[in-house]
Order: C-alpha cells, then sequence, then structure tokens
C-alpha cells in the first residue's frame, strides 16, 4: 500500500483545461465556491469587530492556487523524448 502512495508522488497533475472537463471537479468547484459565498454572506462579526470573515480572500486564494499549482508541481511533465523525465530518471529508480 505504501508503495502505491509512494508511486502516486511521482504522477504530474493533470492539465487544468483537462481537470475543468472533468464532471466531479466541476461539482467539487460548485460546491466549495457556493459554500465560501453562502459563508461570506450570511457570517456576521465576531465581538465587537463589524468585519465577518474575508470570503473573497479565501476564493482569490484558491482560484490563485489553483491556476500556478503546475509552476509548483514537483514531478515535471514528460516531454514526449522517449525517456523518462521523472525526478528519479537519473538514479535508475522505477
Amino acid at each position: 500500500m505504501w508503495r502505491d502512495r509512494e508511486a502516486a508522488c511521482r504522477v504530474p497533475a493533470a492539465p487544468l483545461a483537462a481537470s475543468l472537463r472533468d464532471p466531479r471537479v466541476i461539482a467539487f468547484l460548485l460546491v466549495w465556491f457556493g459554500v465560501n459565498i453562502l459563508f461570506g454572506v450570511f457570517s456576521i462579526g465576531a465581538g465587537d469587530v463589524d468585519q465577518a470573515i474575508a470570503w473573497q480572500a479565501h476564493i482569490g486564494g484558491f482560484v490563485t492556487g489553483l491556476v500556478a499549482f503546475a509552476a509548483f508541481d514537483p514531478v515535471p511533465m514528460a516531454t514526449g523524448h522517449g525517456g523518462d523525465t521523472g525526478p528519479d530518471s537519473a538514479a535508475g529508480i522505477h
């Protein structure tokens, strides 16, 4: 089982365009945005604070992370040169 987890971290993330065609991803995004907007619109301030949760910042951070994720993915996408391009290819680990 731990080998499956170890192998999963070597798989590059799907491109954003491909992910946005997956109905599960679309459902998650709709629920996530809906919950954040509902909590933001219907929340009340805590104590003497007039400002409620900064739900706009949560949505902005989520969108930024979604768009920028590929830049931080530790596993490079295959370039199509016919060889291994993963992080362990030089070490001969498969």
